[in-house]
């Protein structure tokens, strides 16, 4: 049998992964009490089968004994399930703007941190980066926009509260960020994306985010390992 709470909820994540990370933070944001199972990624226990037999995380086990997976579901059903953290609105049309969010950020920005990881082997195809690092940049200043659009004086996507969308988008920009600083580059220092860089700041000053995350540089130790297998 695996491990898991009889009493409560019981997720299992690896601290490393950012679809992971969805879960941990969102769980960690409701303020429900649940138990946390580490998953080794390069050494997965046999009984993780019995869990999710796609072998992925994070899979979330409820004390009725029904595991759900894919991490935006997980997300919303812990949102949906613990109203009273306001992680998801209640109005439609709020509900809207942070999907809207969301889908922008995944469609525009976050194919970034794959195809620049793919780009960290040598010999270093640098005009390849730099024309990635230009595209991602102009995304970046739209969301920069999306970001100041919704509030203004942030530091959130919801103003000063956290929310799904930083919750969904938060863990594959700092991926993104990593994966540029092990190809030599830097976003951080260029002009109209000081929304974004506010945005990045309060979310890693979270207390959820440094107790439940992995420091950054075990997430860029996984990137380099992940790299050398394209």
């Amino acid at each position: 049998m695996y491990p898991h709470s009889a009493k409560k909820l019981t997720v299992y994540v690896s601290r490393i992964c950012p679809f992971a990370n969805r879960a941990i933070l969102s769980l960690h944001e409701s303020g429900v009490d649940f138990k946390e199972v580490l998953i080794d990624l390069e050494n997965k226990p046999e009984w993780y089968k019995e869990v999710n037999p796609a072998l992925k995380v994070p899979a979330l086990r409820l004390p009725n004994g029904k595991i759900l997976v894919e991490s935006t579901l997980i997300a919303e059903f812990v949102a949906d399930s613990y109203p009273e953290a306001n992680l998801l609105p209640k109005d439609p049309l709020e509900r809207y703007e942070v999907r809207n969010f969301i889908e922008f950020y995944n469609s525009k920005v976050s194919p970034y941190f794959m195809q620049l990881l793919k780009l960290n082997k040598q010999p270093r195809d640098e005009n390849a980066i730099d024309q990635k690092v230009s595209e991602l940049t102009q995304n970046l200043r739209e969301l920069n926009t999306k970001l100041k659009e919704h509030s203004s004086k942030g530091p959130h996507f919801g103003g000063s509260h956290f929310g799904f969308a930083d919750i969904i988008t938060f863990p594959f920009y700092e991926r993104l960020d990593i994966t540029l600083e092990m190809l030599g580059r830097s976003i951080n220092n260029i002009k109209g994306l000081d929304r974004v860089y506010e945005w990045a700041r309060a979310i890693r000053e979270r207390e959820s985010y440094k107790t439940r995350i992995a420091p950054r540089q075990d997430i860029a130790k996984a990137l380099q390992s992940l790299s050398k297998r394209f």
